[in-house]
């Protein structure tokens, strides 16, 4: 066979380099959630900006703005720190965060 032909090639190669993401729902109170798909080993807070982002574009209210806190986000029952990643906590993909705004 040519040379790259086996395993699939250059593309099988780059396809196997890229991390697994996991894919996270964001779920405000009201039940409106934002889907995320996030590097396995990446911090939350590419997330979490993500998600501010695609919040404040829907005009969630309570996402962005000076005169409010910040959103919290919990996952079974624990805050979220933005420097933890999804692999110390376990995540899969489909995981709830809840976000409180």
């Amino acid at each position: 066979p040519p040379a790259g032909a086996r395993g699939g090639g250059a593309a099988a190669a780059e396809a196997s380099a890229d991390p697994p993401r996991v894919a996270i729902v964001f779920r405000i109170a009201d039940g409106r959630s934002v889907t995320i798909a996030l590097p396995h080993d990446a911090p939350f807070e590419r997330a979490f900006a993500a998600f501010g982002a695609k919040a404040a574009a829907e005009g969630w209210g309570g996402v962005r703005g000076a005169a409010t806190a910040p959103p919290r986000f919990i996952f079974d029952g624990e805050p979220l720190p933005p420097d933890s990643t999804p692999a110390e906590v376990d995540m899969e993909g489909g995981e709830v965060v809840d976000v409180t705004l």
